[in-house]
């Protein structure tokens, strides 16, 4: 009767640690089951999303755009001065 009163507070304080790692342990179970969660649904929306496509007929110029984006807005920003190992390039094509 005597050791098991010595042990009471070791074992109380082991069955503290126990609790506190179960309530970890679910916090992380459900944590990962919400990521799951909405894994799924964004998986499931981009299935839907291409299932509507596939349905669509084709037009070869969208099925571009798609695919590269609208080329013509984007080459505004390319115009002017290229990078400075071209402009070597040239200058030295230009000499030969």
């Amino acid at each position: 009767m005597v050791v098991v009163l010595r042990c009471l507070p070791v074992l109380c304080k082991v069955l503290f640690v126990i609790k506190e790692r179960l309530a970890r342990i679910d916090q992380e179970v459900a944590e990962e089951d919400i990521r799951l969660h909405q894994e799924f649904l964004s998986k499931k929306s981009r299935i839907e999303h291409a299932e509507k496509k596939r349905a669509d007929p084709v037009n070869d110029s969208e099925m571009v755009d798609d695919l590269f984006g609208n080329l013509d807005a984007s080459s505004d920003s390319y115009e002017g001065m290229g990078p400075q190992a071209f402009q070597v390039i040239i200058f030295i094509v230009l000499l030969a």
